[in-house]
């Protein structure tokens, strides 16, 4: 505030509001801003201490400031240049009250939000114009003012690719997927990795802002949770009836967005997400489950239980966790004491398949220990593999229940098409060939739709879909989850069609069929093959893209040869 000679002068804080709150709020009764300032006097007390800051400030400023007997107001001859503020009082806390702080924090935030929008809407005309060169600084001062933001990250991202500078991008993307992995503890979005991959292309040459034209938002997160009932309601009775779970399912059925789901909508419910690292230390998984049930409790800790755990969550520098399971299972008592504390009825871990053997043998042992049930999010894995050992050993304990997310159905593919949105998405047309395509794996149907919107923004005819030699990386990564003699059978079936039957797969693979029983239920349960055929085109251009030309002129032969005997 200026005082009398022009000088500025630093109010106290109750000064301060009450001169904020008239400028923004306007007149404002009385015994309203007293109670306001004051909440745990009683009104006489408070109208005393209003009346003292009242004359102290006509004292401060040289003339009144505030004016009114019962209504109070700003003297119409002060001014202010609250309006277009960035922040109001600076980084003042008060603390005078609930009321005044949430007050405080949101006229803050609306600030921020309205500067943010402002610049981003800038960045997009910018951007939209062609005129990269501008919109590039403010996308860094976007960044640097939001740098925990994914979006801002992305601006950036693309703008320097843009500009035609893609080691530029690729180092932006660098920073971003560091931000996030050690500042928020996330990975990247989906849409961040497609951004990846489009800069990665040596020999994209349209940059135009037609060619990376938006796609809407609902292509990449759709607004419903669909064709999930099923799983849901199979979850809840194992949790009711006291079992664990084990959430089971494909890359890209959807896991993570069913336990966003959940942790919404089911009380007590706590959720951890593990993170990709190669380089993980023993016991990070148990690590990074910890750190989640302390931020989500809102129960205090007692510090004895503090101190027990914080070699677990705080190690020293240069110690590394010893990493046995006679070690693991030592951290099981203050773990459990922990879970109890907080007061947690299901932990659900996503992404388990990504944990330590530390921390899985410590897990075994706190689903023993604890009443807490248990959730373990996880993709299929190949028998023989240590996620794969865990879930089995999980399940012949005797208490944890398998939920297997599937693939959409006609009748639910069809329903999340509609709840997008978008005109020419509904009716049974475009759901059907979509079907034929991904066979309803829900990342699938998302990514040829984003394809196809980038192409010709808008829906195509039912004949120009991507062709499923597009997704062949990402299919071929699914079927990791076979043991070799599964993912012989599920080749075969690609390349035999219509004649393929047990018979024909025991001739040609040269194995008694009862051999070949586990490997069909197992293609058929990681739903690779129904009833003997690929599920999908995607599925079936991968099986077949896995098998080298020459081998599979000779496996054409062997299944022409067999064929007619079966």
């Amino acid at each position: 505030m200026s005082g009398p000679a022009g000088q500025d002068v630093l109010l106290p804080g109750p000064d301060a509001v009450i001169l904020a709150w008239l400028a923004i709020e306007g007149p404002t009764p009385r015994e309203r801003l007293g109670a306001l300032l004051w909440p745990d006097k009683d009104p006489s007390s408070a109208r005393n201490a209003l009346r003292q800051r009242l004359f102290r400030l006509r004292r401060t400023g040289g003339h009144p400031l505030v004016t009114g007997t019962t209504v109070l107001e700003l003297h119409p001859e002060v001014g202010h240049d609250l309006e277009g503020a960035s922040t109001v009082l600076g980084t003042l806390r008060p603390r005078l009250g609930s009321e005044v702080d949430d007050w405080l924090d949101a006229q803050r935030a609306r600030r921020q939000a309205g500067i943010r929008r402002s610049l981003e809407a800038r960045i997009d005309a910018l951007e939209a114009g062609g005129d990269f060169a501008h919109a590039l600084p403010l996308a860094l001062t976007l960044l640097q003012a939001h740098p925990h933001s994914e979006d801002a990250h992305r601006r950036v991202i693309r703008l320097h690719y843009l500009r035609g500078d893609r080691a530029a991008a690729l180092l932006a993307f660098d920073r971003c997927e560091y931000v996030l992995k050690h500042e928020v503890g996330a990975s990247p979005a989906l849409e961040t990795l497609e951004l990846l991959a489009t800069v990665e292309q040596p020999d994209v040459v349209d940059r135009t802002p037609a060619r990376m034209g938006r796609v809407p938002l609902a292509l990449y997160r759709p607004p419903l949770m669909v064709g999930r009932d099923d799983e849901i309601a199979a979850l809840r009775r194992a949790w009711r009836a006291g079992s664990h779970t084990l959430l089971l399912a494909l890359p890209g059925l959807g896991r993570t967005r069913l336990l966003d789901w959940l942790a919404l909508h089911e009380p007590g419910l706590c959720r951890a997400s593990l993170l990709a690292d190669p380089m993980s230390w023993p016991l990070a998984a148990a690590r990074r489950v910890v750190q989640s049930v302390l931020r989500g409790t809102a129960t205090r800790i007692h510090p004895a239980l503090s101190h027990r755990l914080t070699p677990l969550i705080e190690p020293a520098p240069g110690v590394m966790l010893q990493a046995g399971a006679d070690h693991a299972s030592a951290w099981a008592e203050p773990v459990a004491d922990l879970l109890e504390a907080a007061g947690i009825d299901v932990l659900a871990v996503d992404d388990v398949q990504r944990a330590d053997t530390a921390s899985l043998a410590l897990f075994e042992t706190l689903a023993e220990l604890t009443p807490v049930r248990w959730c373990f999010s996880m993709r299929l894995s190949a028998p023989g593999s240590a996620p794969h050992g865990f879930a089995q050993r999980l399940v012949a304990a005797g208490r944890s229940t398998e939920v297997f997310l599937r693939r959409l159905d006609a009748r639910s593919l069809e329903e999340l098409l509609g709840s997008l949105g978008l005109d020419g998405l509904g009716g049974q047309p475009v759901a059907s060939t979509l079907q034929g395509l991904t066979g309803g794996h829900p990342q699938f149907v998302l990514e040829a739709l984003r394809i196809a919107w980038r192409e010709s923004g808008s829906v195509p005819e039912v004949d120009r879909w991507p062709e499923a030699a597009t997704f062949a990386p990402r299919a071929a990564a699914q079927l990791a989850c076979l043991s070799p003699v599964a993912l012989e059978l599920a080749r075969l079936a690609a390349l035999a069609g219509d004649r393929f039957s047990v018979a024909l797969a025991a001739e040609v693979l040269q194995r008694n069929p009862l051999a070949l029983a586990d490997a069909w239920a197992e293609a058929e349960r990681a739903q690779l093959l129904t009833d003997g055929r690929p599920c999908s085109q995607i599925v079936l251009e991968a099986l077949r893209a896995g098998v080298p030309p020459p081998l599979a002129v000779e496996l054409h032969a062997r299944i022409a040869a067999a064929a007619p005997r079966h």
